[in-house]
Formats: C-alpha cells, structure tokens, sequence
C-alpha cells in the first residue's frame, strides 16, 4: 500500500519543495536590494569553516565514546591496525559477523589502494579512531577550495565564490556523510572537484594528478571518471583529454573488476558480481546480461526509477540546492553514471541521500 501511495508523496514534497523556493526566493529578493552579506562574504567563509569543523568534530567524537557508531568502522580500524602490524589489509570482522567468510583480503570487496597512504601516520599515531575522524572532515572540508576556485573565476568575484564555498558545508548530505562511519568513497568528493576545475582551467598536468588520485580512490569513482572524459570530448571541446580520460576510466574500472579483485578474492569469477550484484539480480542474471538488458528493454530503467522511497531520497539530494544542477545539465550529466547506477539498485543504502555511495556524484 505504502509503494503505491504517490499522491501522498506527490502532495508532501510538493508542500515542501514549494515552500523552500518561497522562502529561498525572498532571501535572494533581500540579498539582491541590500547585498550585505556580500560585503561580509570572506568572514562568512571564515565562519563556516569553523563552525562545520568544531560541530562535526563534537557529534563524531561525541558518537565515539557513547559507542553509537556501526559496525563499518570497527572494520576499518581492524584494516589499518593490520597494516601498521603487517599483516596486509585483512579483515576478519567481514569474515565473521559481515558474512564474507570466504574473502580475507579487503581489496577482494573493494579497491582502496590509497589506504596505504592514509595508514602511514599511524606509525606514529596510535589513536586510530580520532585520526580518521580529524582526517575525513579535513579531507571533506578541503572541498571549499576547488569550489571557491572555480566560482571566483566564473563569476570573476571573489566574494561570490566565498559564498559559494561556504554554502557547500551547509549542504546536508554533505553533513550526513561526514557523521556517518569512516568511508573511503567521500574523499573522492574533493578530488573530482579539483579534477573538474583544472579541467576548466585547462591545466592538464594537475588534471591527471588528481584524476589518476580519484580513481584509486575506490573502483566505481572509474565510471564517474569515464563520464568526465565524455563530458570533455563532447560539451568542450577537448578531444584528447576526454579519449585518454574515459578510455583510462573503462580500462581501470574492468582490469580491477575482471582480474585484480578476483585475484583477492581467490578465484577466476569477478568479485563484484558476487558481493554487490545482488541488489541488481532483478535487472538480469550476470553483469553483462543487466547491461544487454537495460539497452534493449529500455522501459525498465523508468520502471526501476518510478519508485516511490527512490523519487524521495533524489528529491531530498538536489531540494536543498533548489534543483540548481538542472540548470547546467552539461555538467550533471558528469553524475548521471553514478547516480542510475545507485537508482537502479533494490538497496536502500545504495540510493540514500544521507550515505556515502552519492558521494562520486556531489561536486556536479
């Protein structure tokens, strides 16, 4: 009763989706005749930044000795302990209580190469839990300089792209992501935004850097990745940037996928299919089937859309930055990848605005 219930959906976030344009659009209206808040733009900044620190930091640290965190991040500080005690990224939590009795290494569920990179202070550190707190709300609220870059350049003011950056921090998947368990996919939200603007900027040495950064970060960043090659070579104009993006992209994403993860896993078939596909039997029984599937029988992507806790979450990620992103549908169309894939899925974490699995398609 509750799936088929779209009028009820359609009448609630109508009320509020109304209701939030009403009130943005007095406040633009305000800051339009009295621009003040533009004059105070770099102490608003200032501002956000630490205030977003100091509030995250008090509930996560708050979180950690009330032990009211989950699961996931006992996993990874077993992970980095055992690489500090050189024991390889093994976890035996996913072979216990996870139900992943047959996988020991970690890189078999997903490729996180870059972990290594993170564990290194920890030779030195030992408060494993308040280090990778301090360290994702660091990582995440590095973000405000990609975006302030690229909003001061097209905007050509440098008070507009203090506000924008700003903004960014108040955004509440953002905020969700951050109080949620240590991941590795939200790091790839500051990288693919420093990605794009040296794309913008057509400094392309940076590019790379950070491009070949964001695919490390963890296998599916690959599929955003592709469509960022796709987005050069198509809206502008740059051929050769977009070929050696997109074609890098595919081939990481299925020599990781098709050979580097099974060899974790210990045997010939692809890890994914057996850890994640599950929650996309229904479109098809293998990888490739799905695919074949959703080419041919195009209706069944709408049909797996038209889903009514799916229509809700999707209103709930772009509400609070009033559906701006379809005004550049150039740039969103970077996000379409991630997004259909996690929208497509029967997992509710997949497609939830407050997790971390979005993360890849936030900076569009």
């Amino acid at each position: 009763m509750l799936e088929q219930n779209y009028s009820s959906l359609f009448f609630v976030y109508a009320i509020g989706i109304l209701s939030t344009l009403f009130v943005a659009g007095v406040f633009f209206v305000i800051f339009l005749k009295k621009p003040v808040l533009l004059n105070w733009s770099k102490h608003i900044f200032i501002f956000s930044i630490i205030f977003y620190f100091a509030q995250i930091l008090t509930f996560q640290l708050l979180k950690l000795y009330t032990l009211k965190y989950y699961t996931d991040f006992a996993v990874w500080l077993e992970l980095f302990s055992h690489i500090i005690d050189g024991r390889g990224i093994i976890s035996t939590l996913h072979q216990t209580s996870i139900g992943y009795g047959d996988v020991r290494s970690y890189l078999a569920l997903h490729f996180v190469p870059l972990i290594y990179v993170i564990a290194l202070p920890l030779y030195v550190l030992k408060n494993y839990p308040v280090y990778l707190i301090v360290l994702q709300t660091l990582i995440l609220t590095s973000s405000v300089i990609p975006i302030y870059l690229f909003a001061r350049n097209v905007f050509c003011d440098k008070k507009i792209g203090y506000m924008f950056a700003a903004s960014f921090l108040f955004y509440p998947t953002i905020q969700y992501i951050n109080l949620y368990d240590f991941e590795f996919l939200r790091i790839s939200i500051p990288l693919l935004l420093f990605c794009f603007y040296f794309l913008s900027e057509k400094k392309y040495t940076a590019y790379y850097i950070f491009f070949v950064l964001a695919i490390l970060v963890r296998e599916e960043v690959s599929l955003t990745t592709f469509w960022i090659g796709i987005y050069a070579f198509l809206f502008i104009k740059e051929r050769r940037v977009g070929v050696i993006t997109s074609a890098v992209s595919i081939a990481y994403f299925l020599l990781i996928t098709k050979t580097v993860m099974p060899y974790f896993y210990g045997n010939s078939d692809s890890v994914h299919h057996s850890v994640a596909f599950g929650s996309f039997s229904h479109l098809g029984g293998s990888p490739s089937q799905v695919l074949v599937n959703l080419i041919l029988h195009p209706w069944v992507i709408v049909f797996n859309l038209l889903h009514q806790i799916k229509i809700a979450n999707f209103l709930m990620y772009v509400l609070p930055l009033l559906f701006k992103p379809f005004l550049s549908p150039m740039v969103f169309f970077i996000s379409s990848g991630n997004l259909l894939l996690n929208l497509l899925s029967i997992s509710t974490s997949h497609y939830s605005y407050l997790l971390y699995y979005l993360c890849p398609s936030i900076p569009f």
